[in-house]
């Protein structure tokens, strides 16, 4: 099994329904190296789980090219 390193609860606040949920899911599952990904709009939070060959302003870049705003609780703030 490979190791895996998980971001939880990046907030993502533009993620305000089901259909953002979907699109970031669908974005991010795509990309080699991402075990997993939860989009929860009620709290507006992504949970992703990866391999270490991404990094977390790779992730969060992608992220980014969909056009939302992401933050979590270790200060890594970004928007476009």
């Amino acid at each position: 099994m490979k190791r895996t390193l998980t971001i939880p609860n990046l907030t993502c606040p533009g993620c305000t329904c089901g259909h953002c949920a979907e699109a970031l899911i669908d974005q991010l599952t795509h990309l080699n190296g991402v075990a997993s990904i939860e989009a929860n709009f009620h709290e507006k939070t992504l949970t992703i789980t990866y391999q270490p060959s991404l990094t977390i302003e790779g992730l969060v870049e992608q992220i980014q090219s969909q056009n939302y705003e992401v933050s979590n609780d270790e200060n890594i703030k970004t928007k476009n």
